[in-house]
């Protein structure tokens, strides 16, 4: 976690920040130039951070009431020193609610997917020889590579749309049931794109039309990989360099997820996970790695691999592939033949309403 931000800081925030703008923040009431503001405060001092985590928190509007009937009314020390109490509980609070829980058992306790994962035994770092000795599934069995996938670019999809639109407009094809669309008012008009789930704000990258979530959401700083360490394949070495031999040969983060992309939206997904080892060899929970990860190892026949990945993902605490991720676990479940757990997870899929509530139900109807 980051570390409290130094007055020294050029970019450290100067306004004082008080508990009523602080509470606001939590409850979506500020401007979007004050909202910014308060964030600089949040990526500047883990222990603001933790107070919004704790404001979040259910009934935390309701104790801060109680709070305020005891706050003194008059200036100085005394009303300082309640603040700082106050903030310090609702941090602690925060820390009690998210740090005791391991990030493999956020999902409901009990359930028979969350008994399965707890029960597997812990396993071992992934090797390139095991990937070398996996096979490709047929088309028909391999996940994430639906055009109307989740984690797909939305523009994609227009495009894909398109030659059919054109085929509809001549007359050569019977035109399908419109899905549910969203329409922006006040905008150009577009071809309505299919509902997603909204989430909070994250920045977000495409690369090959595949959703990735921009590390600057991920790390402090845009991380690089040193390929040179863990006897990376040699197609990143970089042949007509004059570097000396022991010097690591860098990449961007950026730069190496778009090679490892590529492989993937070309089925190379042994190639592809063996980037993504890499990945998850230096940054073990990087939320790309764990997703597509998971993916090319339930496609490479590596199920018991996917179900450990692809549950990583989807109680990451930057929730963007909560819900894909979710709905490829519980693929992966049934897949292994743990028929309860599988049931369990579909059913929590559909009645959760999103994105794949629609396929869940129809699971479920086999059981």
């Amino acid at each position: 976690m980051p570390t409290r931000t130094l007055d020294t800081d050029p970019f450290a925030p100067r306004r004082p920040l008080s508990r009523d703008e602080l509470q606001a923040y939590a409850e979506g009431r500020l401007d979007p130039g004050r909202r910014r503001a308060v964030e600089e405060h949040i990526e500047a001092d883990a222990l603001v951070r933790d107070a919004v985590d704790g404001l979040c928190m259910p009934g935390a509007a309701a104790g801060l009431k109680e709070l305020d009937a005891l706050r003194p009314r008059a200036g100085g020390a005394v009303a300082r020193w309640w603040w700082a109490g106050a903030t310090a509980v609702i941090a602690l609070l925060a820390i009690w609610h998210y740090w005791p829980v391991p990030m493999e058992e956020k999902a409901i306790a009990g359930s028979a997917s969350d008994r399965a994962i707890r029960e597997a035994a812990p396993m071992e770092p992934m090797r390139a020889e095991e990937i070398a000795a996996a096979s490709e599934q047929p088309e028909s069995l391999r996940i994430g590579h639906e055009p109307l996938a989740l984690h797909v670019n939305p523009a994609a999809l227009q495009r894909l749309a398109e030659p059919a639109r054109r085929l509809e407009r001549e007359g050569s094809i019977e035109p399908m049931a419109p899905r549910e669309v969203v329409i922006e008012r006040g905008a150009e008009a577009a071809e309505p794109l299919v509902v997603r789930k909204a989430k909070a704000s994250r920045q977000l990258v495409f690369l090959h039309d595949l959703k990735l979530i921009h590390p600057k959401e991920l790390y402090t700083a845009d991380p690089v990989l040193a390929l040179s360490d863990a006897g990376v394949a040699a197609r990143f070495a970089d042949a007509g360099s004059a570097r000396a031999a022991d010097k690591p040969v860098m990449m961007t983060y950026l730069g190496f997820m778009d090679d490892a992309l590529g492989r993937f939206v070309q089925n190379d997904h042994k190639g592809c996970l063996d980037d993504l080892r890499f990945v998850l060899s230096q940054y073990p929970d990087d939320a790309n790695a764990l997703f597509y990860a998971g993916l090319c190892s339930y496609n490479l026949g590596m199920h018991p691999r996917a179900r450990v990945l692809l549950h990583r993902a989807a109680v990451h605490p930057v929730d963007v592939f909560d819900e894909e991720a979710a709905w490829y676990h519980a693929l992966t479940l049934e897949k292994l033949g743990e028929r309860d757990a599988a049931r369990e997870a579909f059913a929590r899929i559909a009645a959760q309403g999103g994105f794949y509530a629609e396929d869940a139900s129809t699971r479920l109807g086999r059981f």
